[in-house]
């Protein structure tokens, strides 16, 4: 009898165990798949919006930075300059120009990254517009903002490269802007592609980068070994009458000559690269800081390209039990699933799924996403 009783109790726990668990169960919706196709188009519509917003705000940090670093190397040339003119013995000076142009220019390198980014952009804009629909006005001014200011940072007034490259995307930027205007007024569209000016243009970019990277190659030292003969050859005609009169001088002026030139040393770039060079007159962290830009932009192109062509969110699920009707249908508990680089993420969602207004909900979930 007692164990009858006790497999009876038993029972019953288990029982009430399993109801217990039942009860607490949430059941969720999916959403409809005419608003599931239209939030996944809208949300990679503002993903396309926020990368050409990283772009610039990316290549506006690396201009400032190499503004900063441009002043260091002038400084740093200043002083090698006056090093020379104190040595004991009279060397052949560094090629200044060719030092400033090598070492400007590898401070530009995310910059130019940037510009790759934005012609590339441009290339495919018809296709990209399409997809933007009404705000493909607004993303092309935009891009022409980027264009722009990545035009104002490569014009360095050294590098005559850099200036007429600069000058393209400047010209180019002008061209998105009226561009964007015009499709914005509605008075334009893309069904038959940029127009010539723009194209031509971006031709043009094309052959210019193209000539620019052989200079950021052997170019630059060519440049450098030439002038370097010059300069030897120029030094060589007072180099013995600077060993006779050179301690005479430092003696009359009561100045000492020095031995070597530090200074001139961490700038040869024959000695070193262009890297190593930059790193030493504009420290470590600006070299960190570039190639995070650099990779920052590379995953960009990678986002821009996949948005472009693939779909991003799969599922949508809310909580029916939460639903608001205060300024119109929303749920406050719900579900994104996502996918990015074969990787799919179900995103608890921070803010409301608004049946009423999936725009507004679609840019609150693009931006979720991208802090992922």
């Amino acid at each position: 009898m007692r164990s009858l009783i006790f497999l009876a109790v038993i029972t019953a726990a288990v029982f009430q165990c399993n109801c217990s668990s039942i009860d607490k169960r949430q059941y969720f919706a999916n959403l409809d798949d005419g608003n599931l196709q239209k939030l996944d188009i809208e949300v990679r519509r503002e993903i396309l919006i926020m990368i050409v917003e990283q772009i610039n705000k990316t290549a506006e940090q690396q201009k400032q930075l190499s503004k900063t670093c441009e002043v260091k190397i002038n400084g740093s040339i200043d002083s090698c300059k006056a090093c020379n003119q104190d040595l004991c013995v009279p060397q052949p000076p560094p090629v200044y120009e060719a030092i400033l142009i090598a070492v400007g220019t590898e401070a530009l390198k995310p910059v130019l990254a940037a510009g790759e980014f934005v012609k590339s952009i441009g290339s495919q804009l018809s296709s990209t517009t399409k997809f933007l629909g009404g705000e493909a006005g607004e993303f092309v001014k935009d891009l022409g903002s980027v264009s722009k200011n990545i035009g104002n940072g490569l014009k360095d007034g050294v590098n005559k490269a850099l200036d007429t490259i600069g000058s393209g995307f400047e010209s180019l930027g002008n061209k998105f802007a009226d561009l964007g205007n015009s499709l914005a007024s509605g008075a334009t569209d893309l069904a038959n592609g940029l127009g010539s000016g723009t194209t031509d243009l971006l031709n043009g970019l094309g052959s210019e980068f193209t000539g620019l990277s052989g200079q950021l190659g052997g170019g630059l030292d060519s440049l450098g070994g030439s002038l370097t003969d010059l300069g030897n050859k120029l030094v060589d005609g007072v180099k013995n009458v600077g060993n006779s009169i050179g301690n005479t001088f430092g003696h009359i002026f009561g100045k000492r000559c020095v031995q070597t030139c530090p200074v001139c040393e961490k700038l040869d770039i024959k000695k070193h690269t262009k890297e190593e060079v930059l790193q030493s007159v504009c420290g470590a962290n600006t070299i960190s800081s570039q190639k995070n830009a650099i990779e920052t932009i590379a995953y960009l192109r990678s986002l821009y390209n996949t948005t472009l062509t693939n779909h991003i969110v799969s599922k949508v699920e809310y909580d029916p039990t939460s639903i608001k009707t205060v300024g119109g249908v929303s749920f406050t508990n719900n579900f994104v699933t996502y996918t990015l680089y074969g990787q799919t993420v179900r995103l608890h969602s921070s803010t409301d799924l608004k049946i009423t207004d999936i725009t507004a909900t679609a840019k609150t979930v693009a931006h979720q996403i991208l802090k992922k």
